[in-house]
């Protein structure tokens, strides 16, 4: 067996000592690219969003902090008034309620309800119509494709009669088929015909304080307390019976939601139940809202950082952690790795409560993880070689 020469053995010796930094340099570097490149990808984006649901889940419920409450078209207010929900839900209803809400001294009302055609009785119509300019009452406009070929949104409003009385037209659509975290879930406003769009509720409400309120960024997400069930509120059929003095104590200086809240399990949804962080159970849009206005009200949302502080600061560390992993002996490493990945997780959680989403996720278990393996993987590589050089120069195959 041939002894390597002086100066194969002076390369290998100079690989050791160099040759480990040149590679954990360029290893972290070509982690950190794919991690740029990588996380502009939806799949990412909804990966370092997904975040919020682990936090959600550990917080727990909470109880909403007031100032909103709804008022449930519910199974109960079905059988109580004896009405089919297979036909329209009766504007005179509606009436009613506008006359209790302003009775009770209710800050304002907002209906999760499209008025966008006539009703049966055209009395009744007006009558709801007279009826929206007794107290703040937002009604609700939502976007659609008018066919299968058509591929631009057009806004459908509701009817002149009720839009000039209501304080506001305000888009309440929700996109289904995903998990509802941010505000500003409705359609996108760019391919809308006959502009202008009606505003998002978030923003009607937040413009209609006084003064008024800041509103989220369209990267911020909502705040939930709990899963379905957890917002407070009363069937319409309670409310149409308790007297004035139960108004006042129910419903003064309020905001009431006015929709359908009828319960939903995740083998059957009702049409306007939605996917959310906080349960498996879909969750009645009429609650989704009720949340997101209460953050609005509160000011207590998840805030994020702008997009290039968070990709400037995960792209470093998707480069500095993996670049002293490598560094590292093995041992040394998975502590670091370990360490990087734990404390990423009580960080996140940390600023959570405090209000904000911590970015990272896709780094911490995905980018660190991967510069482990590979470090542990060169160290063998390594150990390998040194070990076959030691058994050439003793003639003994040491090996084994």
């Amino acid at each position: 067996m041939s002894l390597p020469s002086p100066a194969l053995r002076k390369v290998r010796r100079w690989f050791r000592k160099r040759g480990t930094f040149l590679f954990a340099n360029l290893v972290a570097f070509s982690l950190s690219i794919g991690y740029m490149i990588g996380s502009a990808l939806p799949i990412a984006q909804s990966f370092e969003v997904a975040a919020i649901d682990t936090w959600l889940a550990i917080r727990g419920r909470v109880t909403p902090p007031g100032g909103v409450v709804l008022a449930a078209i519910d199974k109960r207010t079905y059988f109580d008034l004896k009405l089919s929900n297979l036909l329209p839900w009766p504007r005179q209803v509606n009436t009613e309620l506008l006359k209790r809400f302003k009775r009770a001294g209710a800050r304002r009302a907002i209906f999760d309800i499209f008025f966008v055609d006539q009703g049966p009785d055209p009395v009744a119509d007006r009558e709801m119509s007279e009826a929206l300019s007794l107290l703040p009452t937002f009604i609700g406009a939502y976007a659609t494709l008018l066919s299968a070929k058509d591929t631009t949104l057009t806004e459908v409003r509701p009817l002149e009669i009720f839009a000039t009385k209501a304080e506001a037209v305000v888009a309440m659509t929700l996109v289904g088929g995903e998990t509802i975290r941010n505000f500003f879930v409705q359609e996108t406003r760019k391919s809308v015909k006959n502009p202008p769009f009606a505003p998002p509720i978030a923003n009607a409400i937040a413009l209609a304080s006084a003064p008024p309120l800041a509103v989220p960024d369209e990267r911020d997400l909502i705040y939930y307390y709990g899963p379905p069930g957890t917002f407070p509120g009363y069937s319409i059929s309670t409310i149409l019976s308790m007297s004035d003095e139960q108004l006042i104590s129910s419903f003064k200086d309020l905001t009431v939601i006015v929709g359908t809240q009828l319960q939903v399990d995740t083998l059957m949804k009702v049409k306007d139940s939605f996917d959310t962080p906080v349960s498996s159970a879909p969750m009645c849009g009429v609650e989704i809202h009720a949340t997101a206005i209460s953050n609005i009200l509160t000011q207590q949302w998840i805030r994020r950082f702008s997009k290039k502080t968070e990709d400037v600061a995960t792209a470093a560390l998707a480069f500095i952690l993996p670049l002293f992993i490598l560094l590292l002996k093995p041992l040394r490493a998975t502590a670091l790795a370990v360490t990087s990945i734990g404390g990423w997780f009580v960080a996140s959680y940390w600023i959570f409560l405090h209000g904000y989403l911590l970015p990272g996720r896709v780094v911490a278990l995905v980018v660190v993880p991967s510069a482990l393996f590979i470090s542990v993987t060169h160290f063998y590589v390594i150990l390998r070689a040194s070990v076959h050089e030691m058994s050439d120069g003793l003639g003994v195959d040491i090996s084994r």
